[in-house]
């Protein structure tokens, strides 16, 4: 195709029957009604999902340990804003030492999260971002 007849056919615009049409011929394709082909894709896609989750199921480098900290320190009256009072109550619910981002954030949501605060850690994380 010529860059000209390119251009003229990048520039109309795209209607619903022409994505639905090329959707259709893609569906149609006797490659990709292969069970073998549609297995495959599910297990990469579902391994793709997962990856992305599980970056972030476990891992306490992010706010939610300050949140988690923080609500901590509020229940049992701790000074959360100065740091190395933040720090001793995170080493001891976590069992070695971490390094965990300082709170700074306004003290009203540590104290609403004070509830959620009595639960484990991994819970908390949970119903937290549920």
């Amino acid at each position: 195709m010529t860059g000209s007849r390119l251009r003229a056919r990048l520039s109309r615009p795209v209607s619903r029957a022409s994505v639905r049409g090329l959707i259709g011929r893609l569906l149609d394709n006797p490659a990709l009604r292969s069970r073998r082909v549609l297995w495959v894709l599910a297990v990469l896609l579902s391994a793709m999902f997962l990856f992305q989750v599980g970056q972030f199921m476990f891992v306490w480098d992010i706010d939610a340990s300050s949140y988690y900290i923080g609500a901590k320190g509020f229940s049992l009256g701790l000074d959360i804003y100065d740091p190395d009072v933040f720090q001793a109550p995170a080493n001891s619910l976590f069992g070695r030492p971490m390094v965990i981002p300082p709170y700074i954030y306004p003290p009203l949501l540590g104290q609403i999260l004070i509830p959620l605060a009595a639960l484990p850690p991994e819970l908390f994380y949970w119903a937290f971002f549920a």
